[in-house]
């Protein structure tokens, strides 16, 4: 009899270690994610969506812990990691356990010269990644970069500071890739990614039907096309085959959901995240505008696809010439932005060693023209 019982015994306690590790197995299948960000995150509740993708595509929904503050940039961010745990790292609902991915998005606007970039938003993004890696709950977290979008056509900022959404979403997408390939440099290897869901609104041209009617915050169609992006990056899956009625909150109609989700699975996020940068002026050399001259800003006054820094070629006849040269000569000591091909707002002998250097050469070599 006592045999028997021992026999149960074991039975009984084998049954248990299974059952503790398919619950352990399972939990570790579940994603902890952390969202910080403002009101780009916040509308249409982006990570309850993200969620809803996930279990709608078989898995479990993942645990969120969401730390928003609209109209805040990364800075702002930065200071509530550190002075705000208890509402991100230090979580009640994450103590004890870590971080697979921390999703921070930071102000559009950041990320342009509208602000100062190389030395705010850039080594913000540093700091907030170093704070992640070195918390508990965060020290083998995944750091998402979520790339905001360029406003509308039709906001104001286009009255003063640049020409068109894709010229504002040129120095998003340049700052996130430098961003990115310093927080790789200096934080921890391969540690951080961009979610490009800005390359996702210029794929499709910046449709208004991506914006709310102040021209830059997201629609319901928009918020849905930044879920799905941040969902393929997370999860490295896609989101065609997500049937429309496995979706409780769409937000769009069935014929926008397909729309929205050919968009999303058609954005290269595996491109973003491994183009090359042989001038390392964080712009893709497969977008850069000057492929052999570092041009961070990606200035190109008279927009022919060409970079001023690497352009002067002042009448587009292909070859730099007395011509181009007797042209400059009209401009100097003016503030023409053509003939100002170090974008320091004045043209004068540093222009002319410019132009010196590409003399009897055609312009470029760019990757958004040709000659």
């Amino acid at each position: 009899m006592s045999a028997m019982r021992n026999t149960l015994f074991r039975r009984l306690a084998v049954t248990f270690v299974c059952i503790l590790s398919m619950i352990a197995q399972a939990d570790d299948e579940r994603l902890n994610l952390l969202f910080m960000g403002n009101s780009y995150t916040f509308f249409y509740d982006l990570p309850g969506f993200v969620a809803e993708l996930a279990v709608a595509d078989g898995y479990e929904a993942p645990r969120l812990i969401v730390d928003l503050q609209g109209g805040e940039y990364v800075g702002y961010h930065w200071s509530q990691l550190q002075f705000a745990p208890q509402n991100n790292l230090a979580h009640p609902d994450i103590l004890g356990l870590t971080f697979d991915y921390t999703v921070i998005q930071g102000h559009a606007e950041g990320a342009t010269t509208l602000n100062d970039p190389s030395n705010e938003f850039v080594p913000d993004l540093i700091g907030w990644s170093q704070t992640v890696r070195d918390a508990p709950s965060g020290n083998n977290a995944g750091i998402v970069l979520f790339q905001p979008w360029g406003h509308a056509l039709s906001h104001p900022v286009y009255a003063h500071a640049f020409d068109s959404p894709q010229t504002m979403q040129r120095q998003i997408r340049s700052n996130y890739a430098l961003a990115r390939a310093q927080i790789n440099q200096l934080v921890a290897p391969a540690a951080a990614q961009i979610a490009p869901v800005g390359d996702a609104f210029e794929a499709a041209s910046f449709s208004g039907s991506l914006y709310e009617f102040d021209h830059f915050h997201p629609s319901a169609m928009g918020s849905r096309l930044a879920a799905m992006i941040l969902y393929r990056t997370l999860y490295k899956e896609q989101v065609s085959d997500i049937q429309f009625s496995m979706i409780e909150t769409p937000f769009l109609t069935e014929a926008n959901w397909t729309f929205v989700t050919a968009l999303a699975d058609a954005t290269n996020i595996s491109a973003a995240n491994s183009l090359s940068d042989d001038d390392g002026d964080g712009a893709y050399d497969l977008f850069d505008n000057c492929l052999a001259t570092a041009n961070a800003d990606q200035y190109d006054s008279d927009q022919d696809g060409f970079g001023n820094v690497c352009d002067a070629d002042f009448n587009n006849d292909c070859v730099i010439n007395f011509v181009d040269i007797n042209m400059f000569s009209t401009a100097f000591a003016s503030s023409s932005e053509d003939f100002d091909l170090n974008n320091d707002g004045v043209v004068n002998f540093l222009d002319f060693s410019v132009l010196a250097g590409l003399f009897l050469n055609p312009p470029g070599p760019s990757a958004r023209a040709q000659c």
